[in-house]
């Protein structure tokens, strides 16, 4: 993975020298002029109620009815 600014860019790779080799095919870009146009990555915007209502649901399953009742208090 590449960043360029506030963005970043992905070059598939299936070795070390592989990744290097794109790396080095990157930069060698950079300097004769080529420009990236990197794009933002787009977060999942999450309400906190949302977010919650998840996080009690996994913890419902692993925990005892106790901890989950705590952990409700907590959050709410």
């Amino acid at each position: 993975m590449l960043r360029y600014g506030s963005g970043w860019e992905t070059l598939g790779s299936t070795s070390l020298a592989d990744a290097t080799g794109k790396r080095i095919e990157r930069e060698l870009a950079l300097h004769r002029g080529w420009t990236p146009t990197p794009t933002k990555r787009q977060l999942k915007a999450l309400m906190l109620d949302v977010a919650i209502e998840q996080y009690l649901a996994e913890i419902k399953d692993g925990r005892k009815k106790k901890t989950y009742q705590a952990y409700d208090i907590a959050l709410r």
